[in-house]
């Protein structure tokens, strides 16, 4: 059907590869692999490694995955993960091959997660296994992060406004396991007191753990909790977040590092998507069950936000607003979990302007990446549906 539509349009045909869903992988003409993948999400682009990050919310999988040479290195966390960025400073930044760091919200707090290697090809019992629990590295001091900022991955991608699809659901894939070493560098927010005014568990017991996040254009981390247990009444028990790193004084690669954590915003349900304004004066924020997108102003100085308005309201019929991404003309493109879309909105007018639609209903999280930052990478779900997926969009 989209080829059809294309046919009669007059806007560009372009591929949309499936880079990992409940997919089929092919190693030779008789082994197949499947990864099953429950709760796609956090999509993020690296721009300096020309990778793109998205993970496995249930599965507590961060999937790297090279666009390049079609691949997906698998690296494994020990909780429940809500997004990971790439840290500002990192070893051997730029070799693929080399050692890297992620800064990754888990279920049990922020982590530094270690990867290197990747060129094991995985069995097919390793994919549809859980993943084993990482080695922990010593809680120890950080030497290398930047001051005052977690990570400097942080653009504006262009972005055409036509945009028609046909979609390749098994393509060849390749997915290599990585090794890892985590360690914990921020403990989580307690969550709040439980019905009964006791105070809530902590570890992999918390009832609360990170959604989706990113970083500001100054470097902070920026992440927002959510109950897990989605069932339950009482739902608005989250937060939004900001982690800050500053250096001892003296500077230097050397020097120790401390972590501050900051909670800007609450009562949150399901704290999901943030975008920054291109002048940086302005932050988008998603509590999903409030089926609108929030504007901020923003004090890129010191970090704040203030003076909370609604710019876009999303009827029901579109589902619920879920992760979102800014392009370089300044408007927000937002996934709709249950809507089977990304839409293109104006935060001025809060006008619909584009709708892009897919053959899944819980469309995730999107964001633009590619050698050209013009290709728009979209993850999906399978709780309570049959597939799953993270696919780019190419040339949007």
């Amino acid at each position: 059907m989209a080829a059809a539509a294309a046919a009669k349009s007059s806007e560009p045909q372009v591929e949309v590869v499936v880079v990992g869903r409940q997919m089929t992988v092919h190693k030779s003409a008789t082994e197949t692999q499947t990864i099953d993948v429950i709760l796609g999400e956090g999509c993020a682009w690296d721009a300096k490694r020309q990778v793109l990050y998205w993970i496995d919310i249930l599965g507590k999988r961060v999937f790297e995955y090279s666009p390049t040479a079609n691949t997906n290195r698998l690296i494994p966390v020990d909780a429940y993960v809500g997004c990971v960025v790439p840290r500002a400073a990192t070893k051997q930044a730029g070799s693929s091959a080399g050692e890297y760091d992620l800064v990754a919200a888990l279920q049990t707090g922020f982590h530094i997660v270690s990867v290197s290697g990747g060129d094991k090809p995985l069995a097919r019992s390793d994919l549809k296994q859980p993943p084993q629990h990482p080695a922990r590295a010593p809680d120890s001091s950080d030497a290398t992060a930047a001051s005052g900022s977690v990570s400097d991955c942080w653009k504006s991608f262009s972005t055409k406004v036509g945009v028609a699809f046909s979609m390749n659901p098994n393509p060849p894939l390749n997915v290599f396991a990585a090794s890892v070493k985590q360690r914990l560098i921020c403990a989580p927010p307690p969550a709040p007191p439980t019905a009964d005014g006791k105070a809530s568990p902590t570890g992999l017991d918390n009832p609360n753990r990170f959604n989706d996040g990113k970083c500001d254009p100054a470097g902070r981390f920026f992440a927002g909790t959510m109950q897990i247990d989605e069932d339950k009444d009482n739902l608005n028990r989250g937060a939004l977040y900001s982690l800050t790193a500053s250096s001892a004084a003296g500077g230097g690669a050397e020097s120790s590092c401390s972590y501050q954590l900051s909670k800007l915003y609450e009562p949150v349900t399901i704290s999901n998507g943030l975008a920054w304004s291109l002048d940086h004066k302005a932050v988008y924020y998603i509590d999903s069950t409030a089926r609108c997108v929030a504007r901020f102003d923003y004090d890129l100085k010191t970090g704040l936000i203030s003076n909370r308005r609604v710019v876009i309201s999303i009827t029901e019929e579109l589902g619920w607003p879920d992760g979102c991404c800014l392009d370089s003309e300044g408007k927000l493109w937002v996934a709709q979990w249950g809507g089977s879309c990304v839409n293109r909105w104006c935060t001025e007018s809060g006008k619909l302007l584009q709708t892009i639609r897919f053959p899944t209903s819980k469309i995730s999280c999107c964001c633009f990446g590619g050698a050209d930052g013009k290709d728009l990478y979209v993850t999906s779900a399978a709780k309570n549906v049959c597939s799953e997926s993270c696919v780019r969009v190419c040339g949007v």
